[in-house]
């Protein structure tokens, strides 16, 4: 293989994000490096020899070209990649309707518990091992099924835990860690994860860590980093893990420097008629058909379906 094609099998390979600085950079090095090569030619040699010379020399100006522009190119085609804020994600948070949290334990395929939330529709499902549970805040009425007697009851929902289960409908659903961005912690630190062992496990995600203290006495200091994998097109989360790290004053251990993983949620955004044929599938065709002949705005149902695969 020629220094030439060698060089355009590694352009070919090539897989850096740069900006227009680094572009700037490597365009100024090669057109120096042609021009360079130019000033070369030889002082002694026969007409013949020379002639012969400079024309092996201007194919190889020419390769040189053409792997100039080959560069030039993949640094115009190759997107830069995208930086995802926290701010960022609090805004893709605040427009979310429907959602399901599906949340695991450490060590466990299956998770302990699910949540539906369809705000504009204004009922919630979470569902657990033992019992199935549907929050209707349009009937103020808490249908539940027990799994292990297969017991259905339902209840009303009285006036004073009302503002409590419409505040279950607003806001953050749990996805981020804490409810504004304004009351993040001061010292918290946000960082992008950069080991490929973590960042290739879900495709299309970016992968970001935030950390803060949580407590500290004089025996011991306490912190807290909840990782999110996000969506780069949507900016939402599709897997959010929670770590906590203790260090202890008087005594020092190998973990003292260590997060230890204590839990972790899949996230997807489902579809209204998504969510009411899961209600079909866990109530029946009653409860779906009364949900059904509620009224709703429909001007401000807005479906959310990011299309995310796990």
């Amino acid at each position: 293989m020629s220094s030439t094609d060698d060089l355009e099998y590694k352009i070919k390979r090539l897989h850096k994000t740069t900006n227009s600085d680094t572009d700037e950079h490597v365009l100024y090095d090669a057109f120096a490096e042609l021009e360079k090569s130019t000033q070369n030619k030889p002082s002694e040699c026969g007409r013949g020899i020379l002639q012969k010379a400079l024309k092996n020399k201007t194919k190889e100006l020419v390769a040189v070209a053409v792997v100039v522009l080959i560069i030039f190119a993949l640094f115009l085609c190759v997107p830069a990649a995208k930086a995802v804020s926290l701010a960022h994600i609090y805004k893709a948070v605040e427009k979310v309707r429907n959602v399901c949290i599906c949340s695991f334990q450490v060590g466990h395929q299956e998770p302990y518990q699910k949540i539906w939330v369809a705000s504009l529709m204004r009922f919630k499902l979470v569902e657990s091992k033992e019992e199935t549970t549907l929050w209707d805040l349009n009937n103020w009425t808490v249908k539940e099924i027990d799994k292990s007697i297969d017991y259905f009851s339902e209840t009303p929902i009285q006036p004073d835990r009302r503002q409590k289960f419409e505040d279950s409908l607003r806001g953050s659903f749990g996805l981020v860690p804490f409810s504004d961005i304004s009351v993040v912690k001061k010292d918290a630190q946000w960082n992008h994860v950069d080991d490929d062992s973590v960042t290739t496990t879900i495709p299309g995600t970016e992968v970001y860590d935030l950390t803060w203290k949580r407590f500290e006495d004089e025996y011991i200091t306490m912190y807290s980093k909840w990782r999110v994998f996000v969506n780069v097109k949507t900016d939402l989360p599709v897997r959010i893990e929670w770590y906590r790290k203790q260090i202890y004053h008087k005594r020092k251990s190998n973990s003292d420097y260590d997060y230890v993983l204590e839990n972790f949620s899949v996230v997807t955004y489902p579809t209204e008629a998504e969510i009411m044929a899961l209600i079909k599938d866990k109530f029946g065709e009653v409860e779906q058909q009364a949900i059904e002949s509620e009224e709703f705005n429909d001007s401000e149902i807005t479906q959310i379906n990011t299309n995310i695969q796990h």
